[in-house]
């Protein structure tokens, strides 16, 4: 909820490529959480107003690879 407020506050796109069907990601669930949660918050902060962010998943072998760019 903090972060769709402050997406809105400065009017922040955000766009999503994700892969179907990605495996499970073996991991501790709150630690994941304020991983991105961090990752997506400084994308907000440190973006200009009517930015964008753009986030992408897919897999890479045996690996889940998630990035985002603002």
């Amino acid at each position: 909820q903090f972060l769709e407020f402050e997406l809105k506050k400065k009017e922040i796109s955000v766009d999503t490529n994700i892969q179907e069907n990605l495996p499970t990601i073996k991991a501790d669930v709150s630690e994941i959480t304020r991983l991105f949660t961090n990752l997506i918050s400084n994308a907000i902060k440190y973006n200009k107003e009517s930015g964008s962010i753009y986030i992408i998943a897919h897999q890479e072998n045996n690996y889940v690879c998630i990035k985002i760019r603002d």
